[in-house]
């Protein structure tokens, strides 16, 4: 009982890590997906970043709209999942990329342990959606050579995965531009 109590922990925290990316990025869209009771196992990410597709005429271009299932099976805490479980590539399924070949994605390399936070796994597909990343042997040697050839396309998007805060202090400018700190200055001058 102890463990599913953990499981349920750690799915909520999922959640509430989605739902912060969620409103921090430009590029992604994360909603959880419930079937039943208790916290979210199914986690829907839409990505709007620039990667490549080949499209119907054989032609590589640019796409930007990309949609991942997330999966968090009952024991995913405890074993090494198969990646082909965790995540899903729903759509395009025309993606040109060296490391996925239809709904599938190689993240690299032992990189999906037991309990990798739903975060890492968006972070890293975001980095392979958009030429940030390849693994040399893929699953699409096409792809692979594509890429190698067109450096100066890569990536495809330069846009970070979490866009950065800008503070302004609209008090202080407010201050400057209605007159307050610079007519102080003139009166002390006169």
């Amino acid at each position: 009982m102890a463990l599913n109590a953990i499981f349920q922990r750690f799915l909520r925290k999922q959640a509430a890590d989605a739902a912060a990316l969620s409103a921090a990025s430009n590029v992604v869209t994360i909603s959880p997906l419930v079937f039943g009771p208790g916290p979210a196992q199914h986690f829907l990410a839409h990505f709007t970043c620039y990667g490549y597709v080949k499209n119907d005429d054989g032609q590589i271009v640019k796409y930007n709209r990309w949609d991942l299932g997330v999966f968090f099976a009952d024991d995913y805490l405890l074993r090494a999942p198969d990646p082909g479980q965790v995540i899903t590539l729903l759509h395009p399924h025309n993606t040109f990329h060296a490391n996925i070949v239809g709904s599938h994605i190689c993240l690299g390399e032992r990189f999906l342990a037991p309990g990798t936070p739903l975060i890492l796994i968006i972070q890293q597909v975001f980095l392979i959606l958009t030429h940030h990343k390849w693994f040399g042997q893929g699953l699409n040697d096409e792809a692979s050579r594509w890429a190698m050839n067109n450096p100066a396309l890569l990536p495809a998007d330069r846009r970070t995965l979490k866009r950065r805060a800008l503070n302004l202090d609209i008090h202080r400018v407010a201050a400057a531009v209605g007159g307050g700190a610079a007519s102080g200055a003139k009166e002390e001058a006169a």
